[in-house]
């Protein structure tokens, strides 16, 4: 296999890997897209939910779990720049996501910074960070922590 070969694999891998995190997002099989990381990826969200910095995994899953299963998103993923370098690279891309929670309809956009390393098992996330550019509608996140909240009340 020629490196420009190689090169364009690793690109289209890569560029799949982060679609897929979208993808397994939006039809909520989370522990597929939290597979698609590294037991070490960081997670810096804090332009859209306020988090103070970045978070490890674990961390980031108990963040989420607060408000993702009550909230239903649809993720376009686009426009990625993707730099290898060896068994490391990183990914730009833009991302417009719109996400319902209820009778609740929000949208925002931004941009992705993805790290990865290649391991056996192929390509997988050691780093992302979500900077938002726009943001349109009520606060999504709010209804669903509430929700969730609600429904933990009821569960006791």
């Amino acid at each position: 296999m020629t490196s420009d070969r190689a090169s364009f694999e690793d690109r289209i891998a890569i560029q799949d890997m982060i679609c897929a995190v979208s993808a397994y997002g939006d039809r909520r099989e989370f522990d597929a897209m939290y597979g698609l990381f590294a037991a070490d990826a960081v997670f810096d969200y804090a332009s859209l939910l306020g988090t103070s910095g970045a978070l490890s995994l674990d961390e980031f899953r108990a963040n989420a779990a607060k408000f993702r299963p009550a909230i239903d998103t649809l993720h376009q993923v686009t426009n990625f720049a993707i730099r290898i370098d060896g068994d490391t690279a990183e990914a730009l891309s833009t991302v417009r996501a719109v996400t319902c929670v209820d009778d609740l309809v929000a949208e925002n956009g931004g941009l992705y910074t993805h790290r990865l390393r290649r391991t056996e098992a192929g390509w997988r996330i050691t780093y992302v960070r979500y900077d938002v550019v726009f943001r349109q509608g009520p606060d999504v996140f709010a209804r669903a922590r509430a929700k969730m909240g609600a429904e933990s009340a009821a569960d006791e």
